[in-house]
């Protein structure tokens, strides 16, 4: 007896292996863009870790800030605690909140196997802080140009420096931000078109225990030789299991 077989047309076939590729990849992530850096490891730009790009992360990084009002925001309170750095905080990707000029000290609890995103240096423009950019253009050379200043940067994991910093360096999508009532920019409140740009680490999950990150940023002044606007991040993390 001559056992029959279906047969599937081309295309199908093809339909079949691009979805058991995507789903491979959302699973596995890290095993397909991710670097080693001095013992830790990072996804690169270009990556798309948990199906966004860096970008894409930064928006949403962005978003997260601006969501909580100024007297419960992590990145305008110094918490010793790590409450407010865990308000808002989902899925896959932790955020560490921002040090709004000069040096701070941030505590954040985070629960083990999550990635977390380490902002070295992030620069913003959005119709709301900037009403006199009206375009995307216009909003992208704005973060750039932020960006762009700071020409010092450093950054340590648990005393270990992370080198080539700049390639971590994205732009965001435009993207939308909604601007609470006392907001950490003193923005008005609502709606608003935005862009991102900056050097952003996306760190792989670290082992449960004590960890510092800290991140340091100047501004050169070439006329005068001189170095102004400078700040130290120092992130104590404290990763739960």
């Amino acid at each position: 007896m001559v056992k029959s077989h279906l047969t599937l047309p081309a295309g199908i076939y093809c339909a079949i292996l691009s979805a058991l590729v995507l789903s491979v990849s959302m699973m596995f992530p890290i095993v397909l863009a991710q670097t080693n850096n001095n013992g830790y490891s990072f996804f690169m730009p270009g990556s798309k870790p948990f199906g966004k790009t860096h970008g894409e992360w930064s928006s949403a990084f962005w978003q997260w800030i601006i969501s909580a009002p100024s007297d419960r925001n992590p990145s305008n309170v110094n918490d010793n605690t790590g409450k407010y750095c865990s308000k808002g905080q989902s899925g896959p990707v932790w955020f560490l909140p921002l040090v709004l000029g000069g040096d701070a000290v941030k505590t954040c609890n985070i629960p083990s196997g999550k990635t977390i995103l380490f902002p070295v240096y992030v620069g913003e423009c959005s119709t709301a802080e900037y009403p006199q950019y009206k375009t995307e253009s216009e909003l992208r050379k704005c973060a750039k140009d932020q960006a762009d200043k700071q020409t010092i940067m450093d950054a340590t994991i648990d005393g270990k420096k992370i080198s080539d910093l700049q390639k971590y360096r994205t732009q965001s999508p435009l993207f939308q931000l909604n601007f609470p009532n006392n907001n950490v920019f003193s923005a008005t409140a609502g709606p608003s078109n935005s862009v991102a740009d900056g050097v952003l680490l996306l760190v792989s999950s670290l082992p449960p225990g004590k960890h510092q990150l800290r991140a340091s940023t100047g501004t050169v002044d070439f006329t005068s030789s001189t170095v102004a606007d400078t700040g130290t991040a120092t992130y104590n993390l404290d990763v739960t299991k």
